[in-house]
């Protein structure tokens, strides 16, 4: 099975929601990478190459296929090697969605499954919930009310975190794509909503990235060189730019 085949049956497997096979497929795709190891380090130009060769496979994916992908291997791998350690936490667990019934939580409860955060109902008492650290196996901010908090206290408590994160922390321009723009909107207007306390010029802060990374993004559409526009973000090249490149420097597909 060639690589296209892969992308092809690994789209299909989720579509179909068999993230079972879906897991499996994108590992094998990921062996792509593996083929650094026969190249030499100071090779750039081949190492390069085979980064693009992999860009051109996964940039036929969505965000949102990537993260129910990659969400379910790193979910697998809690259930099967740390499910003491949990005690089962994550088969407890229950989305913002659910609670809200709002689309827009989808992108909060994205960031949950990768910061590695889950929400639990709490044990006693009604209509309050804790914020549980798969890291750490502890509840967040016990010491204040033995981390019960309403369900806006934890909207508030994730989405001050998750845009914190954003700004401060990710590499964001690894994943520049419309529906990372989507996932900044989806944050900026649930802050808006449930930030508790006066946090205008955070928000405006916040606004201002977002701008800011749009217009970084106009420069990542553009083929480094011919100066066409491409479809994607991530590589350097348009599909006939790059297809030469791939001739040029002797890649098979």
């Amino acid at each position: 099975m060639n690589y296209q085949e892969l992308v092809d049956k690994c789209k299909k497997a989720y579509a179909d929601k068999d993230l079972k096979l879906a897991w499996q497929l994108w590992e094998e795709l990921g062996k792509i990478i593996d083929k650094l190891d026969e190249i030499d380090i100071k090779d750039d130009e081949k190492r390069n190459a085979i980064f693009e060769e992999y860009h051109s496979y996964t940039k036929q994916f969505t965000d949102e296929e990537v993260f129910g992908i990659t969400d379910y291997g790193k979910q697998k791998a809690y259930r099967e090697m740390e499910f003491e350690r949990t005690r089962g936490i994550l088969d407890k667990s229950i989305s913002l969605y659910d609670l809200t019934k709002d689309d827009k939580m989808k992108s909060l409860d994205d960031f949950l499954n990768f910061y590695e955060w889950c929400i639990l109902k709490s044990d006693d008492k009604e209509n309050m919930y804790m914020i549980y650290d798969l890291q750490t196996n502890e509840i967040k901010d016990y010491d204040e009310n033995n981390g019960n908090k309403t369900l806006d206290e934890v909207i508030d408590r994730v989405v001050g975190r998750a845009v914190d994160y954003e700004t401060n922390e990710s590499e964001n321009d690894e994943y520049i794509d419309d529906e990372t723009f989507e996932y900044f909107e989806n944050l900026y207007d649930i802050a808006k909503k449930y930030t508790i306390g006066d946090y205008d010029l955070w928000l405006k802060q916040f606004r201002q990235f977002i701008d800011d990374f749009k217009e970084v993004a106009k420069d990542k559409k553009i083929c480094l060189v011919c100066g066409r526009e491409k479809e994607d973000y991530q590589s350097a090249y348009c599909d006939k730019c790059w297809e030469e490149e791939k001739k040029r420097i002797g890649v098979e597909d």
